[in-house]
């Protein structure tokens, strides 16, 4: 089966999101651009759990910080 698309370790998840965005694929070889092996798989459910995890820590964030007092 011939692969359509590969990505390298170097790219960013939102990178690699709009790449599987514009093919429709989603999955995708992690290919090491300086020796062609492959170093692994990247999948759709991969980026949607990094999502995920991102905005559960966005969401941490904002409830541990204290709020500034309002001068007036």
């Amino acid at each position: 089966m011939e692969c359509r698309l590969a990505v390298h370790p170097d790219q960013t998840l939102r990178q690699i999101a709009h790449l599987f965005a514009e093919t429709g694929l989603t999955s995708a070889p992690v290919v090491d651009p300086a020796t062609r092996r492959p170093a692994g798989v990247i999948t759709l459910r991969h980026l949607l759990s990094a999502r995920l995890h991102d905005l559960t820590e966005e969401h941490h964030r904002e409830r541990v910080l204290p709020r500034r007092a309002v001068a007036g």
